[in-house]
């Protein structure tokens, strides 16, 4: 009955020990709140976006914050001349992105204000509409690449739908290198 005592003792002091070297070392062990942590999407990514209808519009890149709670900033350049024969500048895009139940898809919107570029004979400067992108984007946590189709409209200040335009958007993360 000692002896069962004494080594009941011992494993209790050996695992209160472990406990305590454990509590003291320097790496915090904290819990990890989203179960699909190799499917985040907040970051920034520079994405290739290619349009596949109309055919002959040139492919370009954009740059994209996704920020954590849904938040998403765009930016490209943003003189546009594909919509001859006036020329259109935008604004940076604001959205919005939801992952799609528990899978590594996201539903995403956002906008961009148009108005007429310096030189453009009818809005020279003057608003004109916005352009709205819905994006169903998948990340690729093998290869860490973010793709899906997307649909632009844009439609003018009375709301008139102007022209339409969908192909695919891929990107990778921008990776954070080291000074």
């Amino acid at each position: 009955m000692k002896r069962r005592r004494a080594i009941g003792t011992m494993l209790l002091t050996i695992v209160l020990s472990m406990f305590a070297i454990g509590m003291g070392a320097d790496t915090p062990v904290k819990a990890n709140p989203d179960p699909l942590e190799a499917f985040r999407l907040d970051g920034s990514w520079r994405m290739v976006v290619t349009a596949t209808n109309p055919a002959g519009l040139q492919p370009f890149d954009s740059l994209m914050t996704f920020n954590v709670g849904g938040g998403l900033v765009e930016t490209r350049r943003l003189y546009l001349v594909d919509l001859a024969p006036n020329t259109l500048l935008e604004t940076p895009g604001a959205g919005n992105w939801r992952r799609v139940g528990f899978t590594n898809t996201f539903d995403i919107t956002f906008i961009f204000l148009l108005q007429g570029a310096p030189g453009n004979p009818v809005l020279n400067g003057a608003p004109f509409g916005t352009d709205k992108i819905r994006w169903k984007a998948t990340l690729n946590p093998r290869t860490g690449e973010l793709k899906g189709p997307w649909m632009s409209t844009l439609t003018d200040n009375n709301g008139n739908q102007l022209f339409s335009a969908s192909g695919i958007l891929t990107g990778k993360r921008i990776p954070i290198e080291p000074l």
